[in-house]
């Protein structure tokens, strides 16, 4: 059986192409579902309705996007080694954290677990199905969350982005090389409170708040207080 795909569509994850490294081919167009609301209602008894909280702190929060991609394996890899691909598969996917970017949306990236749902095979092909469990946002190729914050204590050599260790308390100067303010989203892992130059504080509850700070152009020195991670994005931003 001669399988005529040119690699269109494929889905990079982590650093495994589905076509150029599986021979994968999807079966539609691969796409990720839309996150879930969290919803938060209480019934009144007695009251028409129920009270709606869902967007009672900080607006709407989402649930991961789940759902599921279904590939046609090359019959040249398969058709003798099936078993082999399969181990080799499970190896690298099942149940691991990738940073996944589709073929079609290629400025921008999801990152969450990849695991194989079930694999089926005739005597002609085989299929396979992909389940995963992703964030709910997706992040510009060239976001500064997940980079490690770089720095040089000494020389006070600061790069403006990334995650970095808070305990205690910890300066930093946010960088803002861009030509106009930016809006900075801050995830920690605990509460922290934020000193800026001028002496006002903001404090920030353990998980992530949009629009934390805004910087202005060029230097902008705070100290953060506490003992968490903290992760600065300040990059395009994370968009549904």
């Amino acid at each position: 059986m001669d399988m005529i795909y040119d690699g269109a569509h494929g889905i990079t994850i982590g650093d495994k192409h589905t076509w150029q490294d599986f021979k994968m081919a999807p079966t539609a167009r691969p796409w990720v579902e839309p996150p879930g609301v969290k919803t938060e209602y209480v019934d009144i008894p007695g009251a028409h309705g129920s009270l709606d909280y869902t967007e009672i702190l900080n607006g709407v929060k989402y649930t991961n996007r789940q759902g599921s991609w279904e590939f046609i394996i090359n019959p040249e890899v398969t058709v003798n080694n099936w078993a082999a691909v399969y181990s080799q598969l499970l190896a690298y996917l099942q149940g691991k954290q990738f940073r996944i970017i589709l073929d079609d949306d290629p400025e921008y990236y999801y990152l969450g677990r990849v695991s194989i749902n079930k694999w089926k095979s005739d005597q002609y092909y085989s299929t396979i199905v992909l389940d995963y469990n992703v964030e709910p946002f997706k992040y510009p190729i060239s976001s500064t969350a997940r980079i490690t914050w770089k720095w040089n204590e000494l020389f006070s050599n600061v790069i403006h982005y990334g995650t970095f260790v808070v305990e205690g308390t910890k300066a930093r100067n946010l960088i803002n090389d861009t030509e106009a303010p930016v809006s900075v989203a801050i995830t920690c892992t605990d509460a922290i409170v934020i000193t800026l130059a001028d002496g006002d504080e903001v404090s920030l509850v353990a998980g992530t708040t949009d629009n934390a700070l805004t910087l202005a152009v060029g230097d902008n020195f705070v100290s953060f207080a506490g003992n968490a991670e903290v992760t600065v994005d300040y990059s395009t931003g994370r968009i549904l």
